[in-house]
């Protein structure tokens, strides 16, 4: 899926969803730089035209990069489970 086509999509699927303003390039070199990682271009992209969103039913999240932890990115979380996506720094996945 391109990524200008990301809402046209999210409008049709579902009825609530927030899209993040894009994030800045520096908040992702300093990611990237915290990390010690370059984050993929895929992921790149997609924060530069989101950074974060949220769809309430089904249930999931892509966090903000200000949301990162420490030592991993985490990508995506579904709030009615214990699972989530991470992308590991010291590794490639």
């Amino acid at each position: 899926m391109k990524l200008e086509h990301l809402i046209q999509n999210l409008e049709k699927l579902y009825s609530t969803y927030s899209a993040g303003e894009p994030a800045l390039a520096e908040q992702i070199a300093e990611v990237e730089r915290r990390l010690n990682i370059e984050l993929p271009a895929q992921v790149k992209m997609f924060y530069q035209h989101f950074n974060g969103l949220a769809v309430e039913d089904p249930p999931f999240k892509i966090l903000r990069l200000s949301s990162s932890a420490l030592s991993y990115l985490v990508y995506c979380t579904f709030p009615r489970s214990i699972i989530s996506t991470k992308f590991a720094s010291t590794h490639l996945n």
